[in-house]
């Protein structure tokens, strides 16, 4: 899958594009990210300076929006339902994340 990753922490500039395999699921919620949120904490990450300091190489995104793919038996979301997710691990600017079920909501109609 297409993942956007930060190779170091000199900014934007070091968020580049590259190939990373598929999250692998066991209890938890496959997304097909349609969209992310990006945002002031994002910036300062790939710069190293936000609390949450994650060592490069690294996939920034918090907030996402898709489509799940697959789900745990007996959840909230269920495969094909458009979702919400929070990601604090981060790993939302990809094509596909894993997300805890409790992080993951059915999206708001009113929400395009």
């Amino acid at each position: 899958m297409a993942a956007v990753q930060a190779t170091d922490l000199t900014g934007p500039s070091a968020l580049h594009v590259t190939a990373l395999p598929v999250p692998v699921v066991h209890d938890k919620v496959l997304v097909a990210v349609r969209a992310v949120g990006v945002n002031f904490p994002d910036l300062l990450m790939t710069q190293g300076k936000y609390q949450l300091r994650a060592s490069p190489p690294f996939v920034p995104g918090v907030e996402v929006s898709g489509v799940v793919v697959s789900a745990p038996a007996g959840g909230a979301v269920s495969q094909g339902d458009e979702v919400v997710a929070f990601r604090p691990e981060l790993g939302g600017y990809a094509e596909f994340v894993a997300a805890a079920p409790e992080m993951v909501t059915v999206k708001p109609p009113e929400l395009d």
